[in-house]
């Protein structure tokens, strides 16, 4: 994913940008096939195509088949760098969405697991001083995606 914002901060991700990621992959985690229908397939869409590739590959003795034995469907899909003018529309099906934000279990977890960073400011080490930034994103999160 390519981002870019006009906020003043110069860090990429930017915390908010982090956030919609953090919303996004915890929609995967939910149901990994909205990223399918992010591009415009259902759920049965791809089940269906995975059982006809998996029917067309003839059997031989239990081999798993190689990436050779991909079968063309005749399903054809524009390519990405065409579909670019949608990309900020919802298109259909995904009425549904909502984000359900949870506080994390671990405060700060992202940075914590990073451990200490080489940068400090002063004698503050960058991590710390990251601290309320992080804060304050999983605090907005939660009320925008709780509609407070």
């Amino acid at each position: 994913m390519v981002t870019d914002c006009g906020c003043p901060d110069w860090a990429n991700p930017r915390e908010h940008i982090a956030a919609v990621y953090f919303l996004v992959a915890e929609e995967f985690d939910r149901d990994p096939f909205m990223i399918f229908k992010l591009r415009g397939r259902t759920r049965e869409q791809i089940v269906e195509a995975l059982r006809g590739k998996r029917a067309a590959v003839p059997d031989d003795g239990g081999k798993a088949p190689s990436a050779d034995a991909a079968v063309d469907d005749g399903e054809r899909f524009p390519p990405l760098e065409e579909c670019t003018g949608d990309f900020w529309s919802c298109g259909a099906g995904i009425e549904g969405f909502r984000a359900c934000p949870k506080s994390p279990a671990v405060e700060f977890a992202v940075l914590k697991r990073l451990g200490p960073s080489p940068f400090t400011s002063g004698t503050r080490n960058f991590t710390e001083l990251l601290e309320p930034a992080y804060e304050l994103a999983t605090r907005r999160a939660m009320e925008l995606g709780l509609g407070e």
